[in-house]
């Protein structure tokens, strides 16, 4: 599940995009350390005077090799160089801290999952207890054994009883849902999903 987060994560794939952005920055800033070539080669026919016999025309050829190389930029590419170096240790940083948050996410919500469902059973048998409860207070209050208060505190203790129930199912359905869009993964092909109904 954690090597699939870490793939599926929008926030990760978003740093990484960034990352990926500084670096190619870093580059071009490098690369204006490069001195620049270029090569001009240009080829005429002309004549010199204004008359269109055959004689009078030439061919010109002329090629001319330039390099530009700045010596004197200020120390600003320097600087440019130093601010993208810091940006990069500063997406390193932001990818680990959010590799480890996620990592301590997803146990955190693998750890719910299980506590929920343990909570679910409990609620479970809780609830059969409580309906034992209320069966043993309905034979008691037909025999004239127990008051109507009392009565009516085993049904309030039936409805707490179901009512926590389906809080720990709800809770489980959410912590699934969470690590599933944590993960990107379908947990179990949600056949271990229990239902609220």
């Amino acid at each position: 599940m954690l090597q699939s987060s870490l793939k599926n994560r929008s926030e990760l794939l978003q740093l990484q995009m960034q990352k990926q952005k500084i670096d190619n920055l870093l580059k071009m800033a490098w690369a204006q350390y490069i001195p620049n070539f270029s090569l001009v080669a240009s080829y005429s026919y002309q004549s010199d005077l204004l008359k269109f016999n055959k004689s009078n025309w030439d061919d010109y050829f002329n090629v001319s090799l330039g390099v530009s190389f700045p010596i004197f930029t200020g120390l600003k590419r320097s600087a440019q160089i130093g601010e993208m170096r810091v940006l990069q240790k500063i997406m390193d940083l932001n990818v680990k801290q959010l590799n480890d948050a996620n990592q301590l996410e997803i146990e955190s919500k693998y750890r719910s999952i299980n506590q929920e469902y343990e909570n679910i059973q409990l609620g479970e048998k809780n609830m059969e207890s409580a309906k034992e409860g209320v069966r043993i207070a309905e034979l008691n209050y037909r025999e004239g054994m127990i008051t109507i208060l009392e009565l009516n505190s085993s049904y309030n203790e039936l409805t707490r009883a179901k009512v926590n129930y389906l809080q720990a199912l709800y809770n489980y359905n959410i912590a699934i849902a969470e690590l599933e869009k944590l993960t990107g993964v379908n947990i179990n092909g949600g056949a271990e999903r229990k239902k609220l109904y």
